[in-house]
């Protein structure tokens, strides 16, 4: 393999690793609610370094100075309560409009179904429609059901 081979792969895996750090920090913020070990990460020295190099990148620029603003806002207990009531606002609605993480919301007890047959399952109609769209979109979720991976290829 030719010198500008080795490195264009080089950049290629560099560019890949790096892709899998931004991926990672943002299935984190998804995954469950902002705690406050977060917070703390986030405006660590080695937080606000990260956070800096994201702000390289011209169209990310604004929103991390935005983020540094709302973390330097942050005022402990309050904000973090805030932020969980946002968090299940857009993850923990009623299941309809996207799927619960919980499977209480599949296994409830519905009085209108007389048959056990017609409840909702745990592995029910929403969980093959995501199912299908992180495999269509090559994601899996982890061992832990916390975060999406990306799959390697």
């Amino acid at each position: 393999m030719s010198q500008v081979n080795k490195e264009i792969t080089q950049e290629i895996s560099e560019e890949k690793a790096a892709r899998a750090v931004v991926y990672n920090f943002l299935s984190s913020l998804f995954a469950k609610e902002v705690s406050s070990d977060l917070v703390s990460q986030l405006t660590s020295e080695q937080g606000q370094s990260f956070l800096n190099s994201l702000a390289l990148e011209p169209s990310l620029s604004a929103p991390i100075n935005e983020i540094n603003t709302k973390l330097a806002a942050l005022n402990a207990k309050e904000s973090l309560l805030e932020l969980a009531a946002d968090f299940c606002g857009l993850f923990l609605v009623d299941g309809r409009a996207s799927v619960s993480p919980y499977a209480g919301q599949y296994l409830g007890a519905d009085k209108n179904v007389k048959r056990k047959s017609d409840r909702p399952q745990i592995f029910g109609e929403l969980h093959q429609k995501m199912t299908e769209f992180l495999t269509d979109n090559k994601l899996q979720i982890t061992a832990t059901f916390l975060s999406l991976a990306i799959i390697s290829q």
